[in-house]
């Protein structure tokens, strides 16, 4: 994983987290790796991996068992789903709105460019 300088590392892991249960890579109740074995995987400190799994669980999207490890809960999906979508409505449409109004995009040219995104989707 290649990391960015305008998040935190520990956000970075949790968005790859957030996708590999969006994408149904991770599902309800599966085990998911270890503290260790998700910092070995993507190359980062312990430390980092466990202030992830610290907000995973706070979050309520993922659960310890002890002597078993990490398991996602059986609501995930819709709490990572969740937390995706205020992200996005807070921290990415503000952004996409104010670049809209910063080169003078009105709502239905933008209503257009999506749906030629969507027609190109298709293809």
């Amino acid at each position: 994983m290649e990391f960015r300088n305008d998040k935190a590392i520990y956000l970075q892991i949790a968005d790859y987290m957030y996708g590999m249960v969006l994408n149904g890579k991770w599902k309800p109740g599966d085990r998911i790796p270890s503290i260790r074995e998700i910092a070995a995987l993507l190359e980062v400190n312990s430390n980092t991996a466990m202030r992830t799994y610290t907000d995973l669980q706070d979050a309520g999207v993922i659960v310890y068992t002890r002597g078993k490890g990490f398991y996602l809960t059986e609501n995930c999906f819709e709490k990572v789903f969740e937390i995706r979508k205020s992200e996005f409505t807070n921290r990415v449409l503000p952004e996409v709105f104010a670049h809209m109004l910063s080169l003078n995009i009105e709502v239905k040219e933008f209503e257009l460019l999506f749906n030629q995104y969507l027609e190109n989707l298709k293809k």
